[in-house]
């Protein structure tokens, strides 16, 4: 038995009533969700998958229902890094928490990754976060610098392995991302 499956990807910005329009839309079947994406106009809500059937005609008054997610902020830190020209890089890298549900399946919230920036001194805050595993990453290459790794995440001091577990909802504090930076190149011959 096969099935034909196609993907179509629409963002849209919601107005400031939550409503919001996609146009062009063809017949199938498309799940709507609220999610923090993007650097602007970061939200602290996201939503279950509310799915939808088009036929031949517009739909309208679909409603999604969206909650809190949960919060994380903190602080990043350059382990062994005193140079200021590189410490001042710390603004220009652009961070990502991804989400993913703990139990995934056909009926849990699609994983998005909730962008943010650092501030000067390192702190930051990053929200609209879905319930599950969190892992942080960076954007490398284009215009962000180069030489930075993420080493490990710690909360109150305590190193994370897999992850940090959160709940919508729920308000993480005193996390600290530990990253490193080299610009070393090795060269050798096999």
């Amino acid at each position: 038995n096969r099935t034909n499956f196609q993907c179509t990807v629409q963002w849209a910005l919601a107005d400031g009533k939550g409503l919001v329009r996609f146009d062009g839309i063809t017949s199938g079947r498309y799940s709507v969700t609220v999610t923090n994406f993007g650097f602007q106009g970061v939200s602290d809500y996201f939503s279950e998958p509310t799915i939808i059937e088009v036929l031949d005609s517009d739909i309208e008054l679909v409603e999604v229902r969206a909650k809190r997610g949960a919060t994380i902020s903190g602080k990043a830190v350059i382990e062994g890094v005193t140079d200021p020209a590189v410490l001042a890089k710390l603004t220009e890298l652009q961070m990502s928490a991804f989400s993913r549900p703990l139990t995934p399946g056909p009926s849990a919230t699609p994983s998005f990754s909730s962008q943010f920036k650092l501030n000067r001194d390192g702190s930051f805050r990053v929200s609209g976060l879905q319930s599950g595993k969190v892992q942080f990453s960076h954007f490398s290459g284009g215009r962000t610098p180069t030489g930075f790794t993420i080493a490990r995440v710690e909360v109150d001091g305590v190193p994370l392995r897999d992850g940090l577990e959160i709940v919508a909802g729920q308000q993480v504090t005193n996390v600290r991302l530990v990253l490193v930076y080299g610009q070393a190149v090795v060269r050798g011959q096999v």
